[in-house]
């Protein structure tokens, strides 16, 4: 994103054979939303479509990036094949089961196994937490609406799930822990011996790769003071 015209931009982008995306932020209005202060400033948005980092690219590790594009479907839902449009539309409405059904009837051709893996995936690793704020808000804006249904199909599988009020309650102490304020040795050795045991507690789920990132994150920090 930038604040300056395409009289400057163009040149720039042709220059450098720039392959990445890029867009216009005229007044600098995405960029005062976003609190960004200085440039270049990065954002890393995970696979759940929730920004996991931000702050300089050249402090952004390759570690953290992978755990935020773990479980990313193979292309964006609007770039999969037409055979892959009940899939599409399942995810659009999070009907992971219907989703996951979907992909199995695929071909190898069209993909069929990959997307049945990580529809899969999304399934056992799914972010609670941000499913349910993200429904709750959802239902409130679609109040009076035939498609009210659809975020409490959500909320109602959440609900359902047996695991899902320790998942979301272990999430939530991991945001806690990335949110504070550490400065003291004893402070961040807490923090890093609180994420680790919920890495330990909940493996091969989406709050253990939440923990481990705020774990980098956290190592990070202690170093640098």
């Amino acid at each position: 994103m930038t604040g300056e015209g395409k009289k400057d931009t163009e040149p720039w982008i042709a220059d450098k054979k720039v392959k990445y995306a890029y867009a216009y932020d005229k007044g600098g209005k995405l960029a005062s939303k976003l609190g960004v202060s200085g440039i270049p400033h990065a954002f890393l948005v995970n696979a759940q479509g929730k920004i996991v980092w931000e702050g300089h690219p050249s402090e952004l590790d390759d570690k953290v990036i992978q755990n935020a594009i773990d479980g990313a479907l193979p292309a964006p839902l609007f770039d999969l094949p037409p055979a892959a449009s009940a899939v599409k539309n399942a995810l659009q409405k999070h009907d992971y089961a219907a989703a996951l059904a979907e992909a199995g009837k695929l071909s190898e051709a069209d993909g069929g196994s990959g997307l049945k893996q990580v529809v899969q995936g999304m399934v056992t690793g799914r972010d609670f937490l941000t499913a349910q704020d993200s429904a709750t808000a959802l239902k409130k804006e679609l109040a009076g609406l035939p498609e009210a249904t659809e975020p409490d199909k959500v909320l109602a599988e959440i609900k359902a799930n047996k695991d899902a009020d320790k998942l979301m309650g272990a999430q939530k102490k991991v945001r806690a822990i990335a949110d504070q304020k550490l400065g003291k040795r004893a402070e961040f050795e807490k923090a890093l011996a609180d994420l680790a045991k919920i890495q330990k507690d909940f493996p091969s789920t989406f709050v253990a790769k939440e923990a481990e990132s705020a774990a980098t994150a956290v190592m990070k920090l202690k170093n640098k003071k």
